[in-house]
């Protein structure tokens, strides 16, 4: 969805951050990224403790692509 640029995709990505594959999770904040998705910040907040660390680094990249502050911190 996100390399497509379909903004129609934000909320299924949204619910797949709670996907229990952690590649799914990834993939889908990247997707939002792309989107430029900013009402996903919420949502991706608590993936920054998610149990994968690879996980946790992309919703690091994806925040501060969306421009929130803190992700930089």
């Amino acid at each position: 969805m996100g390399k497509i640029g379909d903004a129609r995709g934000i909320d299924p990505l949204i619910e797949s951050l709670r996907d229990e594959d952690w590649l799914v999770r990834r993939n889908a904040a990247e997707s939002l990224a792309r989107l430029g998705a900013k009402q996903a910040i919420d949502p991706l907040l608590p993936l920054l403790e998610d149990e994968n660390t690879m996980v946790q680094e992309t919703v690091e990249g994806v925040l501060a692509s969306l421009g929130w502050k803190q992700a930089a911190q």
